[in-house]
């Protein structure tokens, strides 16, 4: 019997420490640190940090009563002009359109609108309140702009105000909130009686007033996500906020009791659990040093039995797909490669006695801690690779010590991108890391990640700058500028490591650790490999995971060849046509070109499209690819799913345009129309495909009519889809007005060439090379023929215009019954 008092008293503690915290609440973007998992899993939900939801639709009276469906929620900011915020004196404009940005990472349907009190009277703002769930009025202190707030946000159901004048009135869910004679408008919150449908809201609003008073752009944006999820609708990656109930504690103890009583009779697990308690729930800066202060194998045996193996809770959390970030393609001039990506996280090891050393990220429970080593080296076995992160803890009891962690990581489909797994205090933390860049002299590398603690229900993401000695880069150099900008991130935001006492840390690598592969600092890269030279070109790439298995080596060997040959004797496509399905799709976020060649559509399409994913077979087409900025060219490699390729090229629903410029004969048609049916936007996505062939004006009758008869035994079964223009295609899309399944659309292009421009391109056909490999004399064959060309060209140096007769599919995805 007198184990069951202590059973109560840890259960109960356990429903005081499940608190949620900051990183739980949204997705704190921080730097990929040791034990980041533990300082977030305590975090959960056995409270509920909201009102009763009303049923989708309603509007409306009460703390409960403005709830809506699924739909768009529509924020409206006003801020002072030329205010200045207390984040490194940004102005507060720039912070709060940098959260209207960051806003859609968390969901698209987020509108968030940005003004300065300048905009006041104007019929564009007069129209926006009008229609919006939220007025977020910031550093609002102009007794004019005031007034005409008041007069015109009557029926703005939700209003909050940052260091604005008290003259504003504060609404919830449709509401008034009197000014208690605090400045700061959250604390002038935390006063609302508990009665009726506010029952819960002083639950919220302290959750909102402990993240505000932080200031930082994380928990500003989580302020406003806590009142949208609270007032407005539910916020998908709050889920976890809601209450577990007595099935909670009944799970703890029933299944893990004995952990629970040896935490408690533990004097470190014990301070752990009651330093948790006496933090904010919100504030992970506490949470974290509560966790690194107090480790034992106690606490992690708790985590483990309560969250790792029986989920308790019922948490759950999934990698974030957003923000996007494309890996480096190239580092000194060749393309990057899995064994180049990891010699550059293997960085200075060697030279120095670690990898990289932290100068700055964005999270301050992280960064407050001074002295972060990594290093990162090839294990024994074959393919292995580990990252061991070193760092320093002052203890809240003022001891100093040193903290390490072990993480497993495996390469990712694409190189540059990497899987990292620990498991850390007794819960699984996998995270999905990018190489964003490094520079060539390896003075500096900016490393990004996603990453969730399904068991503890947490995601994140965030990235983190190196450099070899901890000193902080130019963060002026343009280079290192677009590293940051390609992850969303702000100078303003990051949080410098203290780097400056730091000795005694506990570093070194096991005695089998294998260090560089090709690359290191101060070393330059072997000469990069030699691809087969052809003196032909195929008629098009397409993507490896689309052609057939028993193909694939062949196909591959083909395209290894002179590509500046592809680019330059191949016509270029009217930049009509890609205006033309741009305004054909809904969106116009991002674009994939399957088969993309050397990138001759991939350039075109990103002239309309914020990116461009570009997939092709051959490695020396994407070497020789045309550089932009917004166009990010993958090689596929020969063994890959369905799966894999849809997560290579955004994942489900993600694509505006899919196009394949003369490559679809190559494909696996029906494993490219799956595919392209998963990654297509529904509603809004478009597939367009296209090709030409020998009909080619004014010479149809010789090359169309004469020389492909004399090629055709000679050429690949495939090609005669081509041949045929795609009549014979299938194509189950819906039309959108650019031809149909079996009916393709006719379209030109007008190029000028010279009689050896249009023998190059006779030349780049994969019909040359099947030729030879058959003994054929292909020229011998056709000489007749161009013969006849020649003798109506005229003078061979003389350019013609000729006209390619093309044609063209485009159809949206079915719709699914």
């Amino acid at each position: 019997m007198a184990a069951t008092p202590t059973t109560s008293a840890s259960a109960a503690a356990t429903t005081r420490l499940f608190l949620p915290t900051r990183r739980h609440l949204h997705e704190t973007a921080s730097v990929p640190a040791p034990s980041r998992t533990i300082a977030r899993r305590y975090s959960g939900g056995v409270r509920s940090l909201g009102p009763p939801r009303a049923a989708a639709g309603e509007r409306g009276g009460g703390a409960g009563g403005t709830i809506t469906g699924k739909g768009a929620v529509r924020i409206v900011s006003i801020v002072g002009d030329g205010s200045i915020s207390p984040l490194k004196d940004t102005p507060w404009e720039e912070v709060m359109r940098h959260t209207a940005n960051r806003m859609k990472w968390v969901d698209e349907g987020f509108e968030m609108l940005v003004f300065t009190d300048k905009s006041i009277g104007h019929d564009e703002l007069r129209k926006e309140l009008a229609q919006c769930d939220m007025l977020v009025n910031v550093a609002i202190t102009s007794q004019e702009t005031v007034q005409w707030l008041i007069n015109n946000s009557e029926d703005i159901p939700n209003i909050i105000c940052f260091q604005s004048s008290p003259t504003l009135e504060n609404k919830l869910g449709g509401r008034y909130v009197q000014y208690t004679g605090r400045q700061d408008m959250f604390c002038k919150l935390t006063n609302i009686g508990e009665t009726g449908g506010m029952k819960e809201s002083a639950e919220v609003l302290k959750a909102v007033s402990n993240a505000w008073e932080r200031h930082n752009s994380d928990d500003i944006r989580f302020c406003l996500l806590v009142v949208v999820n609270a007032y407005i609708r539910p916020v998908d990656m709050l889920q976890n906020l809601r209450a577990k109930g007595l099935s909670t504690l009944s799970c703890m103890i029933r299944n893990c009791g004995p952990q629970i009583l040896n935490c408690l009779f533990n004097p470190n697990c014990r301070k752990a659990l009651q330093c948790l308690n006496s933090c904010s729930p919100t504030d992970q800066v506490c949470n974290y040093r509560c966790i690194a202060s107090y480790e034992s194998p106690h606490l992690e045996a708790f985590s483990l039995c309560v969250l790792q193996k029986n989920n308790c809770l019922d948490l759950n959390a999934e990698i974030p797909s957003k923000p996007s970030v494309p890996p480096l393609t190239m580092f000194r001039e060749q393309m990057l490669s899995h064994e180049l990506a990891e010699d550059m996280f293997v960085g200075w090891l060697d030279n120095l006695e670690w990898s990289w050393r932290v100068v700055a990220g964005q999270n301050p429970a992280y960064d407050q801690f001074p002295c972060q080593y990594q290093l990162f080296y090839r294990g024994k076995a074959k393919g292995s690779f580990w990252y061991e992160p070193i760092f320093q803890v002052r203890t809240l009891e003022g001891e100093l010590v040193w903290r390490r962690r072990k993480y497993r990581v495996r390469r990712a489909l694409i190189p540059g991108t990497f899987y990292f797994s620990v498991l850390d205090n007794g819960v699984v933390s996998k995270e999905f890391w990018t190489i964003v860049d490094v520079s060539d002299d390896f003075s500096w590398g900016l490393f990004h990640y996603h990453g969730a603690a399904q068991a503890a229900g947490l995601a994140y993401t965030g990235a983190v700058l190196v450099s070899p000695d901890g000193s902080c880069p130019d963060l002026d150099d343009p280079r290192l500028a677009s590293a940051l900008d390609k992850c969303g991130i702000k100078k303003w935001e990051l949080y410098m490591v203290d780097n400056c006492s730091c000795t005694g840390a506990p570093l070194g690598t096991p005695g089998d650790a294998k260090l560089h592969y090709q690359i290191a600092p101060g070393k330059e890269s072997d000469p990069p490999q030699q691809f087969a030279l052809f003196t032909v070109q195929d008629w098009s790439c397409g993507p490896v995971e689309v052609i057939e298995k028993k193909q694939r080596a062949r196909m591959a060997g083909l395209y290894e060849r002179p590509s500046e040959t592809y680019t330059k004797k191949r016509p270029r496509y009217p930049d009509a046509w890609f205006s033309k399905l741009a305004a054909l799709t809904a969106g116009h976020h991002r674009a994939w070109d399957a088969g993309c060649g050397t990138g001759q559509a991939s350039i075109s399409i990103a002239e309309h499209y914020d990116s461009v994913v570009a997939t092709d077979a051959s490695e020396g087409q994407i070497r020789h690819a045309v550089a932009h900025p917004k166009v990010r060219y993958l090689h596929t490699p020969v063994d890959l799913s369905e799966d894999d390729l849809v997560a290579m090229v955004g994942g489900e629903g993600s694509l505006d345009l899919v196009v394949v410029a003369t490559s679809i004969h190559w494909f696996d048609i029906p494993l490219f129309y799956a595919v392209a049916n998963r990654v297509l936007k529904r509603p809004g996505g478009v597939l367009a495909v296209w090709g030409y062939n020998y009909e080619i004006h004014p010479f149809e009758d010789k090359l169309h009519g004469q020389l492909y008869p004399a090629m055709r035994p000679y050429m690949d079964p495939r090609t005669r889809l081509a041949m045929d223009r795609y009549r014979d295609l299938p194509f189950p899309f819906e039309p959108v007005g650019v031809g149909r399944e079996g009916e393709p659309a006719d379209v030109d292009i007008e190029v000028d060439m010279t009689l050896d421009d249009l023998v190059g391109f006779l030349k780049t056909g994969s019909v040359v090379t099947t030729a030879r490999e058959k003994g054929v004399d292909l020229e011998a064959v056709t000489k007749d023929v161009m013969k006849g060309v020649e003798a109506e060209w005229g003078d061979p140096a003389v350019a013609r215009k000729l006209v390619f007769k093309a044609f063209m599919l485009a159809g949206k995805p079915k719709v699914l019954n």
